[in-house]
């Protein structure tokens, strides 16, 4: 940073200086002057130009600069400080401390102001006092600025926050709540990468926006990226567009579930579980609808792995009320419970007739005889839907002669079965009166 430079940053800073500042305005101030301070250590060609600032302008800057570090209070010496410990997990680690460096492949204590750098055949765990650890991959540099602040100049850090602490680089700050878990990367060309697996954290660039990560989200700030641009207040209602995808997604993952168990019911295990796992993936990227697309554009992805199943219900029911829409939510979700409680205990015989719709019931039927009585009302609204898609059918029908004969058609079709009965029996209970009627007379004669 130009001394130039410097002066605009003081000028705006003086600027609001009568202003109360905000909690991501002082940590935006901490950042750029943090940035400031450290490109002049990594830099030696600038000493000498700070020693010759004994002119009336060189005085005045250094003045400024000595007054705006006293004014977001940060320590001006504090090398024996401790604030923390290193440990190799393998390979030798580099520390930096002031003009010495020394390699450690043992425990070693930090103090404020240290250097890490984590060679390409290494990688260590950083551990602050407030419970912080982050374990720095291959390739990696970073500074402890305090007892709860890492600054990472390039690399890859996995962090994970018991207590509370920030995380900067040369393009933002990362200040994690209590008990986060997220990846934080800096590639060769400065941009900063945020992938957060659990809690929240929020995010301030050098700029004046910010924006809250929740668990999956994955944001990477370039140099032309502009945080101010997401305005969350303005979507916290789902759109009509969003509530259809997810519908759509929701049909589309309770049908591969019981694709799967189809195959699984056949001895087609590995397809089987081809089939449960593409099925989970359409289930979790529902989290990606949520976003708007001013949004995906910027949190261009979801980490779909850093999630898990029980998060979509509620991170759906915070922008809808449709109680319709979140109660298939939850009957879909107690599907993949019940898989997961039961993945070895799936040895029933397949159905398989050329009624789809009472093949998936049966399929529904025998999962969830593995269940709870309390996941029993998910049954039945899942069973709703296919009946109804039988009776969609019917009804596709014009004429109530060709609906009665597409019904007599399918029901020949069913094998003698104990679900055969139920299954005519809700179909009735769903349908019109004269189709109740003709149901009502067929279970009675046949059943």
């Amino acid at each position: 940073m130009s001394f130039s430079d410097l002066e605009k940053q003081l000028q705006k800073f003086f600027l609001l200086a009568g202003k109360t500042p905000t909690k991501s305005r002082k940590a935006r101030i901490r950042l750029q002057t943090l940035e400031s301070f450290e490109r002049s250590r990594r830099k030696p060609v600038l000493f000498p130009l700070l020693g010759l600032a004994r002119t009336q302008a060189g005085l005045t800057s250094l003045g400024l600069l000595g007054v705006l570090f006293v004014l977001v209070g940060l320590p001006l010496d504090d090398k024996e400080v401790v604030a923390g410990v290193v440990q190799p997990v393998f390979g030798p680690v580099e520390i930096i401390r002031g003009d010495k460096s020394f390699l450690t492949e043992d425990e070693t204590e930090l103090l404020v102001g240290d250097f890490v750098n984590v060679g390409a055949k290494s990688q260590a765990k950083i551990s602050l006092p407030n419970q912080m650890t982050a374990v720095a991959d291959r390739n990696t540099r970073l500074k402890v600025n305090d007892l709860q602040h890492i600054f990472l100049v390039k690399g890859e850090l996995e962090n994970t926050v018991f207590r509370g602490g920030e995380f900067a680089t040369n393009r933002g700050v990362v200040k994690s709540s209590p008990g986060a878990t997220f990846t934080l990367s800096v590639n060769e060309t400065g941009e900063t990468t945020v992938a957060l697996e659990k809690n929240h954290v929020e995010v301030f660039d050098l700029g004046q926006g910010s924006v809250a990560l929740q668990a999956g989200d994955e944001l990477t700030l370039r140099s032309d990226t502009d945080l101010t641009v997401i305005m969350d207040e303005d979507y916290t209602v789902l759109s009509g567009p969003q509530t259809q995808s997810i519908q759509a997604k929701l049909i589309i993952a309770r049908s591969k579930v019981l694709s799967g168990l189809e195959k699984q019911f056949s001895g087609e295990s590995d397809v089987a579980r081809k089939d449960f796992g593409s099925a989970e993936q359409t289930f979790l990227s529902i989290a990606q609808v949520l976003k708007t697309p001013r949004q995906q554009e910027i949190a261009r992805r979801i980490n779909l792995e850093a999630l898990d199943i029980e998060e979509i219900y509620p991170l759906v029911a915070d922008k809808t009320k449709n109680q319709e829409l979140l109660q298939e939510i939850r009957a879909v979700e107690s599907l993949f419970v019940i898989l997961k409680n039961n993945r070895g205990n799936l040895a029933f015989g397949r159905i398989d007739t050329d009624v789809r719709a009472f093949n998936r019931i049966t399929a529904l039927r025998h999962l969830y005889s593995l269940g709870t009585p309390q996941q029993e009302v998910y049954r039945d609204l899942l069973i709703g839907k296919y009946v109804q898609n039988f009776l969609n059918d019917v009804y596709a029908k014009r004429l109530k002669i060709d609906q009665i004969s597409h019904l007599n058609a399918q029901i020949s079709k069913l094998p003698e079965h104990e679900y055969t009965r139920d299954f005519l029996e809700q179909v009735a209970a769903s349908s019109d009166p004269y189709l109740q009627q003709v149901l009502g007379e067929k279970i009675l004669n046949s059943y």
